[in-house]
């Protein structure tokens, strides 16, 4: 799982590069997630405070 999330990661990660995207990938053992933000979370409050006017 750690080799898939190391793969993914990079992968994910080339593409905002190539891209030129102002958005994050993080990860954690096998567990990675994006964000449409140029900086990851953190903390909880900070993830709150990122996601926007109206959102859930």
């Amino acid at each position: 799982m750690i080799a898939v999330a190391d793969r993914y990661t990079a992968g994910v990660q080339a593409v905002l590069d190539s891209r030129d995207l102002p958005w994050s990938i993080t990860r954690l053992g096998a567990r990675a997630e994006y964000r449409f933000c140029p900086q990851p979370p953190r903390s909880g409050g900070e993830s709150g405070c990122r996601r926007g006017p109206g959102a859930g």
